[in-house]
């Protein structure tokens, strides 16, 4: 699968308390997901437009050796109004030496995302 890599280029957008939240969003045509990698503190912004679509987010975590089935839903379309995924714990990283986390979509035609690192608690 072609997933858009946030990592490199770095589009991840940081939050801090002293910016207003109003991220850029990333169109995905032509790919079929997106990747990052996780510290543990990011949330994914979705806005789906007018094409019904799916999610997959992949669990990276083996249980008693197997891997758990991923986690799978519908993409509210909406034109305006994100949707809002995580922060995600380890377990959904995945073992490719970058703690990538994999979050695939089903059709791409009118999705558009943004993905927001909040600030680390001190």
């Amino acid at each position: 699968m072609a997933r858009l890599n946030f990592s490199n280029p770095n589009l991840i957008q940081p939050f801090t308390k002293q910016t207003i939240l109003n991220p850029t969003f990333t169109v995905l045509t032509g790919f079929t997901g997106f990747q990052w990698s996780n510290t543990g503190r990011e949330l994914i912004a979705v806005i789906n437009g007018a094409t019904a679509s799916t999610y997959t987010i992949n669990i990276g975590t083996l249980v008693e050796g197997q891997t758990p089935a991923a986690f799978t839903g519908s993409l509210p379309t909406s034109n305006t109004a994100p949707q809002f995924f995580g922060p995600f714990p380890s377990d959904f990283n995945q073992k490719d030496g970058l703690n990538s986390l994999y979050f695939d979509v089903g059709t791409v035609t009118t999705v558009t995302i943004a993905i927001l690192q909040m600030p680390g608690v001190s």
